[in-house]
């Protein structure tokens, strides 16, 4: 475990990027109650969002990272970092539950309005509960969104 934290924090200070805002997105699922939620966090913003009954863990972060992206883009003028636990290997084009499918849209959508102002967005996939504050406090807000 702690092999692991020390080897995410090194991989994640290489990779920050000057200037950028950086934010944490985490995303759940009760799998007693099949409730879900969402949340983002960073040292300027932090949100949660209870989201369908039933939703699939993937949906839960599509969700968090859509919101992340919509938040920097009306609210930031400088580049993008979001920090994810899941690694989107979703194509748009075979995906074939219209939820995901739309929120893949969405986040699509929304890159391309930052791509636009030549805001850059950078995604990067982090392990989970390593001990990482902004991870974890994502973490903690999204399972409180989810009752």
């Amino acid at each position: 475990m702690e092999e692991q934290r020390t080897a995410s924090q090194k991989a994640t200070r290489s990779i920050e990027i000057a200037g950028a805002q950086t934010y944490y997105t985490d995303g759940t699922v009760d799998p007693g109650i099949h409730t879900t939620g969402a949340a983002v966090y960073s040292n300027n913003f932090m949100a949660c969002w209870r989201i369908f009954n039933n939703s699939s863990t993937m949906q839960t972060e599509l969700v968090a990272i859509k919101q992340a992206l919509i938040y920097s883009f009306e609210n930031e003028e400088r580049p993008v970092v979001i920090h994810r636990l899941k690694i989107l290997n979703v194509n748009l084009a075979t995906c074939k539950e219209q939820r995901k499918k739309d929120l893949l849209a969405d986040i699509k959508s929304v890159l391309y309005q930052h791509n636009k102002r030549g805001r850059p967005v950078t995604l990067i996939w982090i392990p989970n509960h390593i001990g990482m504050p902004g991870n974890e406090k994502a973490d903690e807000l999204a399972k409180s969104s989810d009752t």
